[in-house]
């Protein structure tokens, strides 16, 4: 059963994308609009991340169903997959997408990786490229960040069937045999002649007599080429891709019971997701199963790498690309306690960047706050469903415990209801990513909302200001409204910078602040405004005194 996949981008008009071929990796940029068309002999299904995707028109064509899907791409870095299914036929497409000009990369995207993982130990190295070293505790089963699965396995692939088509054969052994005559002695056959004395005067023409004698040479160590796959390289990659056939296999295990999970509290998009990357683990492994049945690993038993294998490397390319991008997906700490939750494992990407900057945040109020104020973290937040990074830190002056700062992250402010509350909304409940607040013996005199956005064109700005706006209007802490409210974006497009710009955010307390950049605008921005509360609180105090 046969399924034609055709896509498109939106450019005045639908502008074709290059007809992808079997796992074809297809560049786009954040905020594109595309159309995937398939056509099959019935309906097909459509998956991307978690989501099933639902078709904008569905008819026939030439005899057969022709399905089209329209989404927007709106991730500011990485890659994802769309997996088309009719039936049991399977076809995926990867979609590697680019930043906006001007934004962040993917080389920043795995250095963001790198920094959360070195930050935060409540997240498991599985969220990282492979750099960093992780948790291990008791017995684990190997767990992958997708995107890292996603991106090396198939390459990997690749250079496998690369080096089955043409693996080496030419293995050179030590027999002892009827001296050839044909061969040059190597060095050690030499050596060997020298400590056996009687097989060498056998050898002297004087000492063998003649007719039938003269065809009779002794046996002699000697090198012996031999035509078959028991080479040094092959056997090393062998060992090493059953480990990652047995890591594959884990990691489905685990995503499949994550996916099957009756609990209520497990997001329906991370069940959907958990399956979709055990689905393509199980692909991956029957894929690996089937290259291990080439003859080139069954003529050569696995065993660990011996240095002669790894000097070889250096002349098989193909090798040497599967022997390295192994070895990363192998690398130390890639294990989750069977404690732990698989969730992490399968956020979106900007559950990612919420995470980085809030340690980012912390570091940015210190610095603001200065010399002569202690920090004190509390507990990580989540549940064993889902680790997130610690729910709240507190800075206290030295010597005056009454005055103090809180960074808070993911603070629920309660729908109105009539109660009095702390944390309340005007109208409908509502999660700011993270709130500061000043408080001086318990009261507070000032607070801020920050909310993390990491799209970057004018259009997703113009959403998450509107969203900042409501934060400002509804929200209420101890009956008072925020100082201050920022979005913070890893980069910003031309058109969208003025919402940046150091005199909009000082005038009006409101606006975009960059982090994610060499010039990281989230100090000079808090220690402005920290400044402004922590001032108007000492002006506040001085008549009194």
């Amino acid at each position: 059963m046969d399924i034609t996949l055709s896509l498109y981008r939106k450019s005045n008009g639908w502008q074709d994308a290059t007809p992808p071929d079997e796992d074809a990796i297809v560049a786009c940029t954040e905020g594109d609009r595309l159309q995937l068309r398939v056509r099959a002999a019935e309906a097909p299904t459509v998956h991307m991340g978690g989501d099933d995707l639902a078709p904008a028109r569905l008819g026939m064509v030439e005899g057969q169903v022709e399905a089209a899907y329209e989404f927007v791409i709106d991730s500011w870095a990485g890659r994802t997959s769309l997996h088309v299914a009719v039936g049991e036929r399977r076809r995926r497409l990867i979609l590697d997408v680019q930043p906006h000009p001007g934004k962040l990369g993917i080389e920043a995207f795995a250095a963001m990786l790198n920094e959360l993982s070195e930050r935060s130990a409540a997240l498991p190295w599985g969220m990282s490229p492979g750099q960093q070293g992780g948790r291990i505790a008791g017995p684990t089963a190997a767990a992958i960040f997708p995107a890292v699965l996603d991106a090396l396995m198939p390459e990997m692939l690749r250079h496998l069937r690369r080096f089955l088509r043409d693996p080496p054969i030419a293995v050179r052994r030590r027999d002892l045999a009827p001296l050839s005559m044909a061969r040059r002695p190597d060095t050690q056959t030499v050596r060997w002649l020298a400590n056996h004395a009687r097989t060498l005067l056998a050898l002297r023409p004087g000492d063998r007599g003649t007719g039938e004698q003269l065809a009779v040479l002794p046996s002699v160590e000697q090198p012996i080429t031999v035509t078959n796959h028991d080479h040094p390289v092959t056997r090393h990659l062998h060992f090493q891709l059953l480990r990652v056939r047995q890591m594959v296999d884990a990691t489905a295990r685990r995503f499949e019971t994550l996916a099957g999970s009756g609990n209520w509290r497990i997001d329906p998009f991370v069940r959907g997701y958990a399956a979709r990357v055990a689905e393509q683990c199980r692909q991956h492994r029957a894929a690996l199963a089937d290259a291990l049945s080439a003859p080139a690993f069954r003529q050569s038993p696995p065993e660990p790498a011996r240095e002669g294998a790894l000097q070889a490397l250096a002349d098989l390319p193909a090798a040497a690309a599967v022997q390295r991008l192994a070895h990363r997906l192998l690398g130390a700490g890639l294990q989750l306690d069977v404690e732990s939750a698989l969730e992490a494992s399968v956020k979106r990407t900007y559950d990612l960047y919420e995470s980085v900057v809030f340690y980012r945040l912390a570091d940015a109020v210190q610095a603001a706050l200065g010399p002569g104020w202690t920090a004190r973290w509390s507990e990580p937040a989540g549940d064993v469903h889902e680790e997130k990074p610690h729910a709240a830190v507190e800075w206290q002056r030295d010597g005056q415990p009454a005055e103090s700062v809180r960074l808070l992250y993911q603070q629920t402010f309660r729908a109105h209801s009539g109660k009095p509350n702390m944390w309340r909304s005007l109208s409908g409940e509502l999660r700011p990513d993270y709130v500061i607040v000043f408080e001086t013996d318990g009261d507070c005199h000032g607070w801020v909302i920050l909310d993390a956005k990491y799209r970057a064109s004018r259009a997703a700005v113009h959403d998450a200001l509107r969203d900042l706006h409501v934060y400002r209007d509804a929200l209420r802490h101890r009956d008072r409204r925020a100082h201050a409210a920022f979005i913070i974006v890893p980069a910003l497009d031309q058109d969208a910078s003025a919402y940046a710009t150091a005199d909009y955010v000082a005038e009006h307390a409101f606006g975009a602040v960059l982090s994610g950049t060499d010039g990281d605008g989230l100090a000079s921005c808090l220690r402005v405004h920290c400044s402004c509360v922590m001032g108007s609180q000492e002006s506040a105090v001085e008549p009194s005194m």
